[in-house]
């Protein structure tokens, strides 16, 4: 019998994007809904530090991107595309900048901005200014390991994350999930006062993630990445830690 049958469970993100994840666990016979918990606005500057690092973007050695919503930058100032160097984290940003005719020189897995920043240093550990493109609040560690590191970062928001307005059927299935997905810090931030599960069990994509839910006083269990097999195996934990306190 199936571990997932019967279990509720959440994914925090689009339907559209966790179609596979959904898919999967539904054949296993789970209840499984997908709630965006977050969306995203221009950012609070009206991406004012955006367009003068797009105009100066000669004078940057690596542009820096952590998510596919960065990479959307580029099409409202295709001069980033002229960047000597991309670095991104994730196969989905990869994907994201390969459909704007770019290719990466770096790809770190996905786990995180401290694999990306390692690998930048490793390869170009002297060089010159970065530019970072993406969230107004990033998360993941990257600009502090490079700024650690003495290299200078310029961030450049291209958007905000804010939490949604739920509707009340969206209410009550975070409020009666079992075990819920969760890909950035910001859907765990936009759980704040929100009612959930006494014994609810989330199951973080990557550390920074994993972090931010365990202060928030959740049960956590880490996904080795954010693949499709990786997450079935973390929430086949989930399960296990679940029905062990309930």
């Amino acid at each position: 019998m199936s571990s997932f049958l019967d279990r509720r469970i959440v994914v925090a993100r689009s339907a559209q994007r966790a179609a596979p994840l959904l898919e999967r666990l539904r054949a296993a016979g789970a209840k499984v809904s997908s709630v965006e918990l977050t969306t995203s606005m221009a950012p609070s500057d009206g991406g004012e530090a955006l367009r003068a690092a797009a105009e100066r973007i000669d004078d940057f050695d690596w542009l820096l991107l952590s998510s596919a919503r960065g990479v959307d930058a580029l099409d409202s100032h295709p001069e980033l595309k002229r960047a000597r160097r991309i670095a991104v984290v994730g196969p989905t940003t990869e994907a994201a900048l390969e459909q704007r005719g770019c290719r990466a020189d770096i790809v770190a897995s996905g786990t995180g901005g401290v694999e990306l920043a390692d690998l930048v240093l490793e390869q170009r550990p002297d060089s010159g200014p970065l530019l970072f493109v993406g969230a107004q609040s990033p998360a993941g560690g990257l600009v502090e390991r490079l700024t650690a590191a003495g290299r200078e970062v310029v961030q450049a928001a291209s958007y905000q994350t804010v939490p949604r307005d739920l509707h009340d059927d969206e209410i009550q299935l975070v409020k009666t999930a079992e075990i819920m997905v969760v890909a950035a810090p910001s859907g765990v931030a936009a759980l704040h006062n929100r009612p959930t599960g006494r014994d609810l069990v989330m199951v973080a994509t990557g550390p920074t993630t994993s972090r931010a839910a365990r202060d928030a006083g959740f049960r956590v269990v880490e996904a080795a990445t954010p693949a499709i097999d990786d997450l079935i195996e973390a929430l086949e934990r989930g399960v296990e830690m679940f029905e062990s306190t309930s």
